[in-house]
């Protein structure tokens, strides 16, 4: 094959795989182009709730109370958090309207302490959300120690009893 012959077979190839040839490139482009996870960043006057292990004194507390039903013996407990405590903060909107447009603008309202500190105005903390439970008891082969210990757990965590796993302790 001549060498002077390859941009005629280029050319062909070229006009024979335009379709395929323009979906691979933007393919390639679209690689190329920063992903977005659809998480979406926190509004004016939140925080971000970042995903964390609860307080190890809730987990406690939870422990002492179920080792008091009767049966269930020592308990361990594990809980999983799908989103942290979050913490919302007053806002200020103030509105205007000007000929063509309406403008918002969204301020956080800070306090100073006296001391030359200032945060925002807490407006709301909300709780976390808990994903799941893993309770660890002697007395679990007892159905109904089961039963109360899973109960238990619903009530204070707001978790569905689907996602609570009473599991016996060796």
């Amino acid at each position: 094959m001549e060498i002077g012959k390859w941009p005629e077979k280029i050319a062909g190839l070229l006009k024979k795989y335009k379709y395929p040839i323009i979906l691979l490139c933007i393919g390639m482009i679209l690689m190329g182009l920063p992903s977005f996870s659809g998480e979406k960043e926190p509004a004016a006057g939140e925080t971000a709730a970042v995903p964390t292990s609860p307080e190890p004194g809730v987990q406690e507390e939870l422990e002492q109370i179920l080792k008091n039903i009767y049966g269930a013996g020592d308990v361990k407990v594990m809980l999983t958090i799908s989103q942290g405590e979050k913490t919302l903060y007053q806002t200020d909107v103030v509105s205007g309207i000007t000929e063509n447009s309406q403008d918002t603008d969204t301020d956080t309202v800070i306090v100073s302490d006296g001391n030359g500190g200032e945060e925002g105005l807490v407006q709301q903390k909300l709780s976390p959300v808990y994903q799941g439970a893993i309770i660890l008891c002697q007395g679990a082969d007892s159905p109904s120690v089961r039963l109360a210990i899973t109960q238990a757990v619903s009530k204070v965590t707001g978790l569905p009893t689907d996602r609570i796993a009473v599991l016996k302790m060796k």
